[in-house]
């Protein structure tokens, strides 16, 4: 969903199919993470067409990726040239929303298990200027910034911890939020073993390894 009157803008990264999920390798093939990489995608870019208010985006360096997100008519952000890191993306991003008077930026990867509307509406109800929604080896599941530029993004190992000392450097107002929906990625094969007990299509995938 678009909607130019939104003060939101909802990023979600996202890799080319046929990169994602290389973690998972030892329990699926290529092509199986193919599929488990675009079926998280359209699972995720359906759910937040149900969101009110908000402008959506995909930002990405993959022709297939910027596709499916038209397919969905949500609005592509092109990765620059060279850009070599998540962080970078998004700072790319988070300069774009800010340039055009959004007044913040959530983001929101497209390979949470499962994640609910009423956890993202709790999420998005947050007024600060930070929220931090870890995964459960304190990764940043979600990430909500007032203004869209307002840290610095660290993305990587224990990122949810780096995300609220960003905003402590700079005097922020940082809330940790463990929403239970966001706290699962699929990125370990013990991940994708509870991701397939609380998904069925997730679970019918992993069922034809």
């Amino acid at each position: 969903m678009t909607d130019r009157r939104a003060d939101t803008m909802i990023v979600v990264p996202m890799k080319d199919p046929s990169l994602s999920k290389s973690r998972l390798r030892e329990r699926l093939d290529a092509g199986q993470r193919e599929r488990l990489a675009r079926l998280m995608l359209h699972k995720t870019l359906d759910l937040l067409s149900q969101l009110d208010g908000v402008e959506m985006a995909v930002v990405t360096g993959s022709d297939e990726a910027a596709t499916i997100a038209r397919t969905h008519g949500v609005r592509v952000i092109f990765e620059p040239a060279g850009c070599g890191s998540l962080s970078a993306a998004l700072e790319h991003a988070a300069s774009i929303a800010q340039a055009e008077g959004y007044k913040r930026l959530c983001v929101l990867p497209a390979d949470l298990a499962a994640p609910k509307l009423d956890d993202l509406h709790a999420l998005l109800a947050c007024q600060v200027s930070v929220a931090v929604c870890p995964a459960a080896d304190y990764g940043t599941n979600a990430l909500l910034l007032k203004p869209p530029r307002a840290v610095r993004f660290r993305y990587g190992p224990q990122s949810a911890r780096l995300h609220m000392e960003e905003a402590e450097k700079v005097g922020l107002h940082a809330v940790w939020m463990p929403l239970d929906s966001l706290s699962l990625d699929v990125d370990t094969s013990a991940c994708l073993d509870e991701a397939a007990d609380i998904a069925p299509e997730i679970r019918a995938l992993v069922a034809a390894e």
